[in-house]
């Protein structure tokens, strides 16, 4: 943790409070000063950046103190602040005092901002790096800006594409050399940009849980961003769609580090892909019919017009299905369709009784995109939690049917008979509801659950009647046992002990035959 985090967490609440409030003064008058000097469309962005960054950062440290990325946010935000302030006074002319100096600090920071703000995104986000591995990459990143920005401000080897007004305060030999330099120097931006990417990329393939929907936020706006921007340069012929959309960035980002409604990200990327995708085609449907068949068959405007929205009509809601189903694959992941979710199941029906339900369970989840399922057994008013997908969403404890319903939670009986046999509850994402085509497949495989439930309980029942039978029989065993060892067996021992006086009494007496059959009958016993 640095040491200006940590001292900034240690200092009490009204200190803190303070500090937010200089640092949110501070950028609020060089942007707002900046903004009063004119608006300049190439200095534009530094002062959304500018201001929405430090904006974000500083509520973010506001709400986690020790919360790197939210420094990470605000270090960004007042840079571009400051740089955007600059540029604004040395764009406005050589009037304005000191505009020499003022214009050349909006100039030379620009490598340092431009590695600071990757470096930021590198780290989203949680402020960490993805390993430690790119710990190298972000110290070479920084050096080279480094270099770079003592470069531009030695030399003025940035100020014709810039176009300042005022010249650059420092006249130094070397100019050429330095003009030189910057030719090849200048692509190590490109790198810069390159190099974020990646760790973006790398990212968000070993993201899981949570922080997938966190890259979600931050790619969703980057991607948003650019594609305004790519579509005024087309379209209008200016970068400025692209530039007025560059805060959506950071307060994206701010959504995902706070985690505030951090599951409504994908409804918003599965509607904006709808959406996007049906406009390019109805863009492409109309230039086709309206181009291709105007050339081939000479037409009035009105009638290709007409014949452009019936092709279109027709065309609509077969095209909108098939791009909802891909959309849908794209943001949810992969779901298996009723046939599938039927043939799952099928699959199970050998296994076990509870197995079966976990399997049950498994395909209710994978067939209506569900974040939790629990399958519920027993009577109406007494169920218990017999099954969880996944494990983590174990439930404890016994209620009644008419008290399984909450927030986000779908609730389905299961019926067998005319007879409540337990339930299935499910939680979808937030945002997302549940579709007519779910539903209908949920009541299928409802049904389907509640032959299983009976299953168990017959399985159950007969496993009782098992054990039953076989108490009984080692019962009758003991009780057989203890028969033979308290009566059977001790007249047999007397009857021995008998034998045995009689033949010495019958030898005693003469009587050897008698005393012989004696001796041999007890042996026998």
């Amino acid at each position: 943790m640095p040491a200006a985090t940590e001292a900034y967490y240690e200092a009490p609440s009204a200190v803190r409070e303070a500090g937010i409030a200089l640092v949110a003064l501070l950028v609020a008058a060089l942007v707002g000063y900046g903004w009063q000097l004119g608006f300049f469309l190439e200095n534009a962005h530094n002062g959304l950046i500018g201001g929405s960054f430090t904006a974000v950062g500083l509520y973010v440290v506001r709400m986690r103190p020790r919360h790197r990325e939210g420094w990470l946010f605000v270090a960004a935000g007042v840079l571009h602040a400051v740089m955007f302030f600059g540029r604004q006074y040395g764009l406005e002319g050589g009037a304005l005092p000191a505009a020499s100096w003022i214009g050349w600090i909006g100039v030379w920071p620009l490598p340092l901002a431009i590695a600071l703000s990757g470096w930021t995104l590198m780290a989203f986000p949680d402020g960490r790096l993805p390993s430690r591995g790119w710990r190298a990459a972000v110290v070479a990143m920084m050096t080279v800006a480094a270099v770079l920005a003592a470069v531009s401000a030695l030399w003025p080897v940035e100020y014709d594409r810039i176009g300042l007004s005022a010249p650059h305060p420092l006249q130094l030999p070397g100019a050429e050399a330095a003009a030189r330099f910057w030719e090849y120097a200048k692509f190590s931006y490109v790198a810069f940009q390159v190099l974020w990417t990646v760790a973006i990329v790398a990212r968000v393939r070993r993201a899981s849980g949570d922080e997938v929907r966190q890259m979600r936020w931050l790619v969703y706006a980057v991607v948003m961003a650019v594609v305004l921007l790519v579509a005024g340069m087309l379209v209008l012929g200016s970068p400025l769609p692209g530039l007025l959309v560059l805060p959506l960035i950071p307060v994206a980002a701010g959504f995902a580090i706070l985690k505030l409604r951090l599951y409504d990200i994908d409804p918003v990327i599965n509607k904006t892909l709808v959406v996007g995708a049906m406009l390019l085609v109805v863009t492409a449907g109309y230039v086709a019919i309206v181009v291709g068949v105007g050339a081939l068959v000479p037409a009035e405007g009105k009638v290709l017009s007409l014949l452009t929205t019936a092709a279109v009509a027709v065309a609509f809601e077969p095209v909108r299905r098939r791009v909802q189903r891909l959309a849908d694959r794209l943001v949810y992941g992969r779901r298996t369709t009723p046939y599938e979710a039927l043939s799952q199941l099928s699959s199970h029906l050998e296994d076990a009784p509870q197995e079966l339900l976990s399997g049950m369970a498994a395909t209710v989840a994978n067939a209506v995109g569900a974040s939790e399922v629990v399958v519920w057994v027993g009577r109406e008013d007494h169920l218990v939690p017999q099954v969880c997908w996944p494990a983590s969403a174990y439930e404890e404890g016994s209620a009644a049917l008419p008290d399984l319903g909450g927030p986000r939670r779908h609730v389905r009986p299961v019926v067998h008979q005319g007879t409540v046999r337990g339930a299935i509850t499910l939680r979808k994402p937030s945002g997302e509801a549940l579709t007519s085509v779910e539903d209908r497949l949920l009541a299928d495989l409802a049904a389907q659950t509640g032959l299983v439930i009976v299953q168990q309980h017959q399985a159950q029942e007969i496993q009782a009647a098992a054990r039953r039978i076989v108490t009984a029989e080692d019962a009758a065993r003991r009780r057989i046992e203890r028969d033979l060892h308290d009566g059977a067996q001790q007249r047999l021992v007397t009857l021995g002990l008998e034998l045995g006086i009689l033949a010495e009494q019958a030898k005693a007496s003469g009587e050897v035959a008698i005393a012989a059959r004696a001796k041999q009958a007890r042996t026998q016993l």
